[in-house]
């Protein structure tokens, strides 16, 4: 999965540690919103499934249309649980807020001393990234998949 929204140059520009940061805070963004979508999509999906399922069942419908209406909420309940659309949700949330955070840092730092700034923002950010990818292991570990494909937030 491709990170950066921006060149491979960032390093080049007037200010190369706001232009990281802000390059991470561009994805966790992106794919936070994307997360919460998914994650509202599916749960509403399992609700109307669900309750076509009853309603099927209550008005008599044949049972091939109730048994498909209950697979297909079995289904969405599965890739609820592939996809972990919430639990990736609240962690990027949590990283957009703490990336926010370290970017507002640096503006206030900056004027203290330029390097220093740019050197904690960088060394900040990449923290949170590194947690955020620990934590996805984690996660893939905990499921029963190995840890081998590309992080979620790999660049």
């Amino acid at each position: 999965m491709e990170r950066s929204s921006q060149p491979a140059d960032i390093w080049e520009g007037t200010d190369p540690p706001l232009a990281f940061a802000q390059d991470q805070l561009a994805w966790y963004t992106r794919n936070n919103r994307n997360a919460r979508v998914g994650h509202y999509s599916i749960e509403i999906a399992q609700l109307v499934a669900a309750a076509a399922t009853t309603l099927a069942a209550a008005i008599g419908a044949i049972p091939v249309v109730t048994a498909a209406l209950a697979s297909l909420t079995l289904v969405l309940t599965g890739l609820r649980q592939v996809f972990g659309f919430r639990e990736k949700w609240a962690t990027r949330s949590w990283a957009l807020i703490r990336i926010e955070h370290e970017i507002n840092l640096y503006q206030l730092n900056r004027a203290q001393g330029a390097d220093a700034a740019g050197r904690r923002l960088v060394l900040q950010v990449d923290a949170i990234v590194a947690e955020e990818t620990h934590a996805w292991a984690e996660r893939l570990q905990a499921s029963g998949s190995p840890a081998t494909g590309t992080s979620p937030v790999a660049q």
